[in-house]
This record gives C-alpha cells, structure tokens and sequence, in this order.
C-alpha cells in the first residue's frame, strides 16, 4: 500500500552532481595554477618566501599560525581548523611545508565536492529542475577561487553540507529529532574553522522551530507533538548556544592567557579588537564611500541573495515537503544574515554568502527564463576571480 506520507530514500551520494563538482573544481585548479604561472603577481613575496603559488592572502596566515602558533594578537582573526590540518598534514606524513601546502589544497578541493555531492539528493528531490544549475552556481559562482586553495571555505561547505543534509534528509532529524544531538557533529568544526562559523549553530533551532509551527495546526496539535516541539526546542538552544559561543569564548581564554597582561585588548575581545584595529571592522563601515569598490566586488553575491528572499517560489514546478523545510530554512536565515551584513566586512559577507549558504543560491534559482545568461555571468565572475586570486590582486 502506497503511504501518502512516506518520503523517499534518497542516495547518500549524488554521483552526477559529484561528476559534475569534480569536473569544474578540476577547472578551476587549472585556470589558477596557470594564471600564477602565466601572469604577472601583483605580489610574489609568496613565493620568495617558499609557499606554493596558491598560497596567498588568508593561507600565508594559517600557514604562519601552523608554523608559529598563536605569538601575535592578529593571528586571533584566524581560527585554528586550517592551521591545525596544516601542522597534522605535516606530522603525520613527515613532508616538507610546501608538500603541506599543496597536499591541504587537494583535500580542500576534495571537500568542496563531497559537500556538494551529500546535499545534491536533496536538492534534486527538491527541486529536480535547477540541481544542476545548483551546483554549477555553488561551484563557479563568486566563492570559486576560495573553494580551490587551502582557506576555510571548502571545509566550511562541507559541514554545512552535511548538516543541512541531516536536517532535511528523508529519516533526518525533522523526521527524527532524536538524532538531534548529533548535529554538534558537522557543527563544532565549522566553529573551529570561522567565527562566522555560529552562524551555522542557527541550524540547531531549525527542528525546534519547525515542530513549534507544525502545533498551529489544530489536527497535529497532539501531546506527542507538543513534547516533541518542547524536547527539540530545548535541546536545539542549547546546541545553538554551546556551539555558538565556543569559538569565541576558546579564543578569547587562550589569546588572554598567552598574551595578556600589556596588551589594549586585555579585559576586552580580542577579535574585536583586532578587527577594528587591523581590517577597520565595524558597525555599517563597510557602507562608505571609501568602501564602493569593495561593494561593486561583493555586488553579484548580494543581489544572488537578495533574489533569494525576493522570489522563493519559483524553484521547483511542483510543492514538496522538502521544498516547503528549505523554503522556511532560507527565510529563517536571512534573519540573520541581514544582521550580519551591517557589521562584517562587505567581502567577507560576500565570500559567506556564496560559500556557506547554498540553499541561498538554491533559491536563487528563481530567474526563470534568465537562468542561462545570469549563471553564465555568476560563473564567469568566479572564474574571473580565480584568476584574479592566483595573482594576488583583490577580490573578495
């Protein structure tokens, strides 16, 4: 007997969409590595100093805290998961920095495309007619560069991946909130990677929020329903709060116990401080007229999104229970995604958006008969970042 209700299995990996990641990661590999070769860097200092070409801007950072450790109140802008792979890779395998480096690049590239190939079943469950759009957009959109070399984007996407995919997964933990605790899995490393890594921690409340909704219903509004909104509720906070915060908390204990006493910052944060202090981070001090080239830069990742909250309907030609979960998901985020964007560095958010949100790209898919054109110009703008990245000249 066929049951209305049931959801069906769906593939833990889509091999299409893996085909196709590996294809374009491929791809951008190449057109980076021959436009370090092929063309002038704006700065080389890379390279005299003994780091492969890849390793530029943010990778000189972690490869210096992989090296040096935590010796400078600067280096607590960057979190300690990149860094830590480094050092691993090193230790373990016994190879020189440079084989490091490059070993570290090919896991990263690899991360990108597993992440993509775990979420791809939903997404083609969801909305079978822009999956392949979908990775396309998530591969060689703005974020494709920073998918390609040893940053904490590739990794970032990957626990994002998988934890949306346990989110919305038929027997995931909607369906089986208690599988709930579990989420802390692909969470705690996100932490480990960014500080915007807590913006993910938000997923914790999702099942909670969900249930809570699903009691507006008077037929659902059963005893079982209400425990289970509770227990979610409950439970999903705690996640949220405890993952949330220990990144910064983690930091803030070991930069005042290596640094402090003498330092500014001390009896105060310490990214904060640095932030404001070295990259000018502030309250809307991304939005002045000093700032409109770095604006124009992060431009497509913000109309992408903003398309996203505009139009989220016109994703899939047919309604589904998955659909309607990544309807609500996206709209919860850009709750907070929208209170980012007045404090974080406007490349930063950019490189957010189009690294770490794909259900926002997803629903992005909504530019009807403009799909073709507008992702030829997302695609065409990563791919101009890539070159534009191995060259050490300014992007995101």
């Amino acid at each position: 007997m066929h049951c209305g209700n049931a959801q069906p299995s769906l593939p833990i990996i889509d091999w299409r969409a893996l085909r196709l990641a590996l294809v374009l990661k491929l791809l951008t590999l190449v057109i980076m590595l021959c436009s370090a070769a092929l063309l002038p860097s704006y700065n080389v200092s890379h390279l005299i100093s003994g780091h492969g070409p890849l390793t530029v801007w943010d990778a000189l950072w972690f490869n210096d805290i992989s090296m040096h450790g935590y010796d400078h109140e600067q280096k607590y802008a960057f979190y300690p998961g990149v860094p830590l792979l480094l050092a691993l890779t090193r230790d373990i395998f016994s190879i020189a920095p440079l084989a490091a480096e490059a070993t570290v690049i090919a896991i990263a590239n690899a991360a990108t495309v597993l992440g993509v190939a775990i979420l791809a079943p939903v997404v083609r469950h969801a909305a079978p007619l822009v999956a392949t759009p979908w990775v396309v957009a998530v591969v060689l959109g703005q974020a494709a560069p920073f998918l390609t070399v040893g940053y904490t984007e590739p990794f970032f996407i990957l626990a994002n991946c998988v934890a949306l995919r346990m989110l919305l997964g038929p027997g995931g933990v909607i369906a089986r909130p208690a599988l709930l605790p579990l989420l802390v899995v692909p969470l705690a490393p996100a932490v480990a990677l960014r500080s915007n890594g807590a913006v993910l921690a938000g997923y914790a409340l999702y099942p909670g929020f969900h249930h809570t909704v699903t009691l507006l219903h008077p037929a659902r509004r059963t005893l079982r329903q209400v425990a289970t909104a509770a227990w979610t509720s409950a439970v999903g906070a705690g996640i949220a709060v405890i993952v949330g915060l220990a990144g910064a908390v983690l930091t803030q204990v070991h930069a005042t116990a290596a640094l402090c006493p003498g330092r500014p910052w001390c009896g105060g944060s310490v990214y904060s401080f640095v932030q404001a202090e070295c990259w000018g981070v502030g309250l809307l001090s991304s939005f002045r007229s000093d700032q409109l080239g770095n604006i124009l830069l992060a431009a497509p990742a913000l109309i992408i999104t903003a398309t996203a909250i505009a139009a989220p309907r016109s994703i899939a030609p047919h309604p589904s229970d998955t659909l309607a979960h990544i309807r609500l998901l996206v709209a919860v985020q850009c709750v907070g995604l929208a209170g980012l964007a007045a404090v974080m560095h406007i490349n930063v958010y950019a490189r957010l958006l189009a690294s770490t949100q794909p259900l926002v790209l997803l629903t992005a898919m909504g530019w009807g008969r403009a799909t073709a054109p507008v992702l030829a110009l997302w695609s065409a703008f990563g791919l101009l970042g890539c070159v534009l990245f191995a060259t050490h000249l300014p992007f995101t």
